[in-house]
């Protein structure tokens, strides 16, 4: 039975809001909350109020995680598709160039006129030099990896390069670890949250049940995995 087309993207997103209330007052130590007019107690030129420090304001973090450019990208990818025997799938770097390396603009990293491959990384187009080596992730961009991510797994054996890869057996079934250890291909040291472990595996669960072959469970976590896209970040 073949793979029926499923939407493989995850749509949870955590939002942290700070929410700081504004105080009324500023009260410095022991000082009453209101300016205190201290003129009838003491005589002569003493200050007519104390005036309270100003209060610093509290800062949230913007940091953004660094994402990798094209030549990143596609570096992880060659290697998932690259067999044990040092063999990358045949037909995967045209795809590669078509939906990643000749992306500029969005993945990042700009070309260079001089080197061998001029011809393919500018193409013929001197614009390319002035890209910024990182660019932040865009909608487009997203559009993009699904796009390779859903070719890649569509090329013939490419099923039977990632399982080489993984230096498991063809027609082995996938459970916790092997399907850790694909997620750790994409993200090269981090092993899954166990959220995303379960559901990757009940993803394997509904597929086995619906009659799905090895293979086409073994796609169907490649491409998920892939179209995840935080595996870009370094």
């Amino acid at each position: 039975m073949g793979l029926q087309k499923r939407s493989l993207k995850i749509a949870s997103i955590l939002i942290i809001s700070f929410i700081f209330l504004p105080l009324a007052f500023n009260n410095c130590g022991a000082q009453p909350f209101q300016t205190l007019d201290i003129t009838s107690l003491i005589p002569g030129d003493a200050p007519t109020s104390i005036t309270h420090p100003p209060s610093q304001k509290a800062q949230v973090s913007t940091q953004k995680p660094i994402v990798g450019n094209r030549l990143y990208a596609a570096s992880v990818i060659r290697d998932i598709f690259t067999n044990s025997s040092g063999v990358m799938l045949p037909g995967l770097e045209t795809e590669l160039n078509k939906w990643v390396l000749s992306r500029l603009p969005q993945f990042g990293g700009g070309c260079d006129l001089y080197s061998s491959n001029s011809g393919r990384d500018c193409g013929g187009d001197g614009s390319g030099v002035n890209i910024a080596p990182r660019v932040d992730t865009t909608t487009v961009r997203q559009t993009y990896t699904i796009k390779i991510c859903e070719t890649a797994t569509s090329l013939n054996n490419s099923m039977a390069f990632v399982m080489s890869r993984l230096g498991i057996n063809p027609g082995a079934e996938p459970n916790a670890t092997s399907i850790s250890q694909l997620y750790i291909l994409y993200y090269r040291t981090d092993y899954p949250d166990q959220n995303i472990l379960r559901m990757l595996q009940q993803l394997d669960y509904d597929l086995k049940s619906n009659g799905e072959s090895v293979e086409e469970r073994w796609r169907a976590l490649t491409n998920f995995i892939c179209e995840l896209s935080d595996w870009q970040n370094i």
